[in-house]
């Protein structure tokens, strides 16, 4: 089982959300937030994580997504293994998102 704690800023205020993800034979998670989702741990070590995400809502339309979770001032080891697996999924380059915060 994986426990998530996600902050979400929803209409200009930040929302707490908890998603339980129940470990597959495969080892991703299967977690239901606005959707089925099927996610994976890509990658991680002491400052990042690269993580893989699909979700199927509920008319059925599936989104991809990449994300790289890190501590402040990104490392480019940790970004090139985002963008290998952003790649290795299908997403375009020109899809990428970064958000940052320091809340």
């Amino acid at each position: 089982m994986l426990e998530c704690v996600l902050f979400l800023r929803h209409n200009g205020k930040w929302e707490h959300k908890h998603v339980t993800g129940i470990k597959q034979d495969d080892g991703a998670y299967a977690a239901d937030y606005e959707g089925k989702n099927v996610f994976e741990v890509a990658y991680v070590s002491k400052n990042f994580l690269v993580t893989h995400n699909i979700n199927v809502d509920e008319h059925g339309k599936k989104t991809v997504m990449t994300g790289i979770f890190v501590k402040p001032n990104i490392e480019e080891e940790g970004l090139q293994k985002f963008k290998e697996l952003t790649e290795e999924k299908g997403i375009d380059e020109k899809n990428m998102n970064f958000i940052e915060s320091d809340d």
